[in-house]
């Protein structure tokens, strides 16, 4: 160091020891204490409303201001923001941290934000909801607080105006409504954020919407739509792939299933990746669907077997279902033998009985029927058997008179049934051959396995449209493919198709070749109620011959879904025709060495066949009486029937 840095280093220590040393230890340098001033010492805001907290400092420029509230139901304070939160008043206490002293208080009054207020507020941000896909129609009053003024303003009104009407950008864009709520001079203001869906993204979404709709019924193809955005990736994921996968196969569930389905779109290009999740409905089996299950599950619980569904005693028939739930009641067209609860009484008769079932599930319900054939009682004594075999099937202690539509190929009309009482005898039925050539084109010459015998009507509701009629028309063959097995009306039967072959009567390849076919005539001039009195006799000859029984008896219908035999069909007399074959088919199968001779007593109303011939227009009695010999012995019965008044 040269003499002249040495002069200025000595200098600097002499200095430094001077001021120490003229410093009065009893009188230290005052430290300066910063100063902290508001430019207000209330703050009045309605609950929702906002204000910033102005304030200035002196004295100290490196600082941290400490600000508390005394209670934060009414006000709160985020940063140097006072927000209000509902009506009232608290403190607000503000300091610089570290010197106490600066301490300061700001009351707050808050206007405002009473309990109906605040559940308007509430109802409308749930209206208006987050993400906006479409311009919105704002709610400017609550349905129950109708007196309600509610106004809104936007943050930026180029993304989204006060009144609703968004101006979506490429992208995502989020703003804000500020929202007052006016009610009985309370006053409610809050901030509601708003997702303004960009165009880029909302072509996806609608699209996809559009795509898989609100209700899913089926599997859903989402290849055209990541065909259609290549720009983007495109995934799916849904909530419940057991009954809607991500690939969009359906698989129908029970019942209806609200599943989420999580659209992840991403545009690599614009760094852009968003999931929208969109609620659908999986649609579910609906009641009809379920009935048919629900009435196949109750076959197998009843143990029935399906090729007849005989029954022999007592039914456990079921109150619910255990796959689906839901309530089933029952009840039976033939209670005196099947009752609601399944209490079975066997007849002499094999007996065709339906059970209806209605089932109820979910507030809905629909019904379906089961159709029965209940075995005969047996029997030891063959006169006793006689004997309940005319009183009860037999005789009527009132005779049924009644009107029936017929329809056909031509105008419908009204026919009466004057009435008539089943006078059974063994004797059998004229057939006449009328075989169609062999090389007849609709002869198919196909084998038959014979399962069933199927019931038509001819749809000949015109004069002369019998039997032969019916005859020269199958025998030509400038017409439609069709065939059958028998024509029948009130006084001729002719076979046309041999009962080792194939007919086409059924309008369905099964019918056909499990079944005879026998077309029932219509005509006004045939006796409708002798036809089906034949019709019956022809049937139980078939079931017997065929080892075959009461269920295995048909409608067209069941086989092609058509209105066929739509006479019977149209005036429920389905069931009589059952009923008239089963005593047919039992007194064939039983009664074969018994004979029957009747005949009228009130010959000017009833002929001998039991068909009333001349109704006299009101309530009357009629008697008749049959001979039974068997084995030998004869015995008569004889009854009175009250024949209804001509309606």
């Amino acid at each position: 160091m040269n003499k002249i840095g040495l002069l200025k280093y000595l200098l600097l220590i002499l200095a430094v020891f001077v001021l120490i040393g003229c410093q009065d230890p009893e009188n230290p340098i005052e430290e300066t204490t910063p100063s902290l001033y508001l430019t207000t010492d209330t703050i009045v805001l309605y609950a929702g409303d906002e204000r910033k907290l102005e304030y200035f400092v002196e004295d100290i420029e490196e600082y941290e201001i400490s600000i508390e509230v005394e209670d934060e139901e009414i006000a709160k304070v985020e940063g140097e923001t006072v927000y209000g939160v509902t009506g009232g008043e608290t403190k607000i206490k503000i300091k610089i941290v570290g010197y106490d002293e600066t301490e300061q208080e700001v009351t707050v009054r808050v206007l405002g934000g009473g309990p109906v207020s605040t559940q308007i507020m509430e109802w409308v941000k749930a209206e208006i909801g987050y993400e906006q896909l479409e311009s919105l129609i704002l709610p400017k009053n609550h349905p129950t607080y109708q007196s309600a003024k509610i106004t809104y303003v936007s943050a930026d009104p180029e993304i989204i105006s006060d009144t609703g009407i968004i101006y979506p950008k490429e992208l995502d864009t989020e703003t804000y409504f500020t929202i007052k709520v006016e009610y009985d001079n309370d006053i409610l203001i809050s901030k509601h954020n708003v997702l303004v869906v960009g165009m880029l993204a909302k072509n996806i979404l609608n699209d996809f919407k559009n795509t898989v709709g609100s209700f899913i019924y089926r599997n859903v193809d989402f290849s055209n739509l990541k065909t259609k955005y290549s720009y983007a990736n495109i995934t799916i994921e849904s909530s419940n792939e057991d009954v809607f996968t991500n690939t969009g196969l359906y698989t129908k569930p029970d019942n209806d299933e609200n599943i989420t389905l999580s659209l992840n779109v991403e545009i690599p290009e614009h760094n852009y990746e968003r999931t929208f999740n969109v609620d659908v409905t999986v649609r579910g089996l609906d009641i009809l669907e379920k009935a048919i299950i629900v009435k196949d599950n109750v076959i197998k619980h009843l143990n029935l077997d399906a090729s007849d569904y005989r029954v022999g005693g007592d039914l456990d028939l079921p109150e619910t279902d255990e796959r689906f739930g839901g309530k089933l009641t029952w009840v039976t067209n033939k209670p005196e033998i099947i009752s609601y609860d399944g209490k079975v009484q066997l007849q002499l008769l094999n007996t065709y009985v339906e059970l209806f079932a209605t089932y109820t599930q979910g507030g809905v319900n629909t019904s379906f029927t089961i159709l029965v054939e209940t075995l005969g009682k047996e029997y030891s004594d063959k006169w006793s058997a006689i004997e309940e075999f005319l009183t009860q099937f037999i005789f009527k202690d009132e005779i049924e008179v009644f009107s029936y539509r017929v329809t056909g190929i031509g105008p419908e009309y009204i026919a009466q049934n004057d009435g008539y009482v089943q006078f059974y005898t063994n004797e059998g039925l004229e057939v006449h051959q009328d075989i169609l050539d062999p090389e007849h084109k609709f002869r198919p010459k196909s084998p038959i396995n014979v399962q069933y015998i199927t019931i038509h009507d001819t749809a000949g509701n015109v004069e002369g449209a019998g039997v032969e009629s019916h005859s020269r028309f199958i025998h030509s063959e400038d017409r439609a493919a069709s065939s059958w097995h028998y024509t029948i009306d009130d006084t001729l039967l002719y076979q046309h198709i041999p009962l080792n072959e194939v007919a086409w009567h059924a309008g369905d390849s099964t019918g056909n070749r499990t079944s005879i076919g026998i077309e029932t005539c219509t005509n006004p001039d045939s006796d409708y109620d002798v036809v089906l009195l034949r019709t019956a006799k022809l049937v139980a000859m078939l079931l017997d011959e065929f080892d075959l029984t009461l269920y295995h008896v048909r409608q067209h219908r069941h086989w092609s879904g058509k209105n066929c035999p739509q006479v019977i069909l149209a005036n429920n007399r389905w069931q009589e025709v059952i009923d008239l074959i089963a005593v047919e088919l039992f007194g064939q199968q039983n009664l074969s060495d018994v004979t029957f001779e009747w005949e009228s007593l009130n010959k000017d109303i009833m002929n001998d066949q039991g068909i009333v011939i001349n109704h006299p227009g009101n309530e009357t009695e009629v008697s008749y009486k049959v001979t039974v010999t068997y084995n030998g012995e004869s015995r008569v019965f004889t009854h009175t029937s009250l024949l209804q008044a001509k309606k």
